[in-house]
């Protein structure tokens, strides 16, 4: 009987890892369609990339944020950092190892990244401090082509005078 009892425990805490680990990359391709959808929100164009910005932070606050305002899934994954646009774990805009994003050859380096971290074993091990042991930080990131905005365009042509181009 006690075989049995230490055997069960043993399989108990293989069994809830798996169901925790599988829970964490449902969550993550979840949070990778997210931070897709969002890039798309940011890439298209607009009037100034501020309302692109703020489109991009709509689409993924839909995702990640239920009516309270509260992250959905929380139990699973909780955003970590940020760039302060007021969801926890966003940036949007490029990242510095991608340039500034005024420089021609990068500046179809713009997107979205969503950092997050979740707990892998249910129960904790020992006492650690988040991010080591009990924790996974993970991030997912979408990068697409931005087309320029409306003002972006009118400010790159106007340095060119004598050029006429209504393709703003």
């Amino acid at each position: 009987m006690v075989e049995f009892a230490l055997t069960m425990l043993l399989l108990m805490a293989f069994i809830l890892f798996f169901v925790q680990l599988s829970f964490i990359f449902a969550y993550g391709s979840y949070v990778q369609y997210a931070t897709f959808m969002s890039s798309r929100a940011y890439t298209s164009g607009g009037p100034s990339q501020s309302e692109q910005a703020d489109r991009a932070k709509a689409v993924i606050e839909s995702f990640l944020t239920g009516a309270s305002g509260k992250e959905r899934f929380s139990s699973i994954g909780k955003g970590i950092d940020g760039d302060g646009s007021g969801i926890t774990g966003l940036y949007i805009k490029p990242p510095a190892e991608f340039g500034d994003g005024h420089n021609r050859p990068s500046s179809w380096m713009q997107g979205i990244r969503y950092r997050f971290r979740s707990k892998v074993f249910l129960l904790p091990l020992g006492k650690s401090k988040p991010g080591q042991v009990n924790s996974l930080d993970l991030t997912s990131e979408s990068w697409l082509g931005r087309d320029p905005s409306f003002r972006d365009c009118q400010d790159y042509m106007g340095k060119f005078p004598a050029i006429f181009d209504n393709g703003c």
